[in-house]
């Protein structure tokens, strides 16, 4: 995103961002600011604030772990055309092992917000298996979220349910405290481990009522 968006009619605090060299700690200054934005609109907010911040974080690494929080900031808020063109930016600087898990989490959880139900599938899924040496947490609603959108792209008899289904089933142990995502995935594990074939309806469709609002990013 080019210096030149920061303007007045873009965030609270624009004109001044717009003259401010990158630095720790002008980036740091609009971190902070994104922490008031909750109050504000996200479309104009938060996600605004972490796109300052990324541009104005020097280091390379800091930059690309602010710029996947814009992006996450910009699905939350709905505009997925401009999360997926932050994402275009996070790929262009440097990206570990979890950054690159991360990255393709978000666009399954975007594909799956726009009904590609086939593409979000094959992202959640790949992203779940890499996310698992990272975050637990993380991988599990991961998984969780590819088990539905296989189950909305395909029949419940389907080998893609049904892999994600199985993986699904050995997915990490619970975390403790469980979350609710957590109770569903480890009932979707019991039924596939007591069937031993395709998870019964009732759970893939509780599973799928529960999980839709992008639960990866849920605390």
């Amino acid at each position: 995103m080019p210096a030149s968006c920061l303007s007045a009619d873009r965030v609270p605090g624009g004109p001044a961002l717009s003259s401010i060299s990158p630095s720790p700690s002008t980036a740091s200054i609009a971190v902070a600011w994104s922490s008031s934005a909750a109050s504000t609109p996200p479309a104009i907010g938060l996600s605004d604030f972490h796109d300052n911040a990324a541009l104005l974080t020097p280091d390379p690494v800091g930059r690309t772990q602010r710029l996947l929080a814009a992006a996450r900031a910009k699905s939350d808020a709905g505009a997925l055309d401009a999360a997926k063109g932050l994402l275009v930016g996070v790929e262009a600087g440097p990206v570990d092992a979890r950054h690159a898990a991360e990255i393709e989490l978000l666009r399954g959880q975007i594909a799956l917000d726009q009904r590609r139900g086939g593409d979000a599938h094959r992202l959640l899924l790949n992203a779940a298996r890499r996310l698992q040496p990272f975050s637990v947490d993380l991988a599990r609603a991961a998984h969780l979220d590819a088990l539905v959108a296989a189950v909305w792209a395909n029949d419940l008899g389907s080998p893609q349910v049904r892999e994600a289904a199985e993986a699904a089933r050995n997915a990490p142990p619970v975390p403790a405290p469980p979350r609710v995502l957590d109770v569903l995935l480890d009932a979707v594990r019991q039924v596939w481990a007591l069937q031993g074939s395709e998870p019964e309806p009732v759970a893939a469709s509780g599973s799928g009522s529960v999980s839709s609002p992008s639960p990866a990013f849920s605390t």
